[in-house]
């Protein structure tokens, strides 16, 4: 029987490390109008930002967009997208996503947006709650030449990862 977390997507090149390909930065924008948040950002932005990230590694999507109210009340939420559930290159969303306003105005920074299916990738399939986005980006297409590099790299049975790692 196999052990806990042992599953073929956790691999990575060099066991026991992790690589990060792309760190994407949070638009200014973002800080606000951050949507879906009880208390915007820009109140502690500093704080919120150091803690917020958006990254690329050799086998998921990692991103922690926290709820903060305070300096001292943060909590974290952090979501993990592996590859083998994403089914469409990510895109730059520049329209029609719930984070635009009047469907074109980018009030919370740059969107890159992914699919249950490459036909779904597009405004329909948004109102149709078929697509996943990754919001308040500073610059969503270079988050999308990482992340479909990553992506189709894992699907190969690549890793995008030095073959050797250091942690310093």
């Amino acid at each position: 029987m196999p052990g806990t977390g042992t599953d073929k997507r956790y691999n990575t090149k060099n066991p026991g490390f992790e690589h990060v390909s792309h760190n994407a930065e949070l638009s200014d924008q973002f800080k606000l109008c951050a949507p879906g948040l009880c208390c915007q950002p820009c109140l502690f932005w500093d704080t919120y930002n150091a803690r917020a990230f958006v990254r690329v590694t050799e086998n998921r999507i990692e991103s922690n967009y926290p709820v903060m109210c305070a300096p001292c009340m943060m909590t974290d939420m952090v979501s993990s997208t592996y590859y083998d559930k994403v089914k469409a290159p990510f895109e730059r969303a520049t329209s029609c996503t719930p984070f635009h306003m009047c469907c074109v105005l980018e009030v919370s920074g740059q969107v890159a947006a992914t699919a249950k299916h490459p036909a779904c990738n597009n405004c329909i399939g948004g109102m149709l709650g078929c697509r996943s986005y990754i919001i308040g980006l500073k610059d969503a297409q270079a988050f999308c030449v990482a992340a479909n590099a990553a992506r189709e790299s894992h699907a190969k049975g690549e890793r995008i990862a030095p073959t050797v790692q250091v942690m310093q």
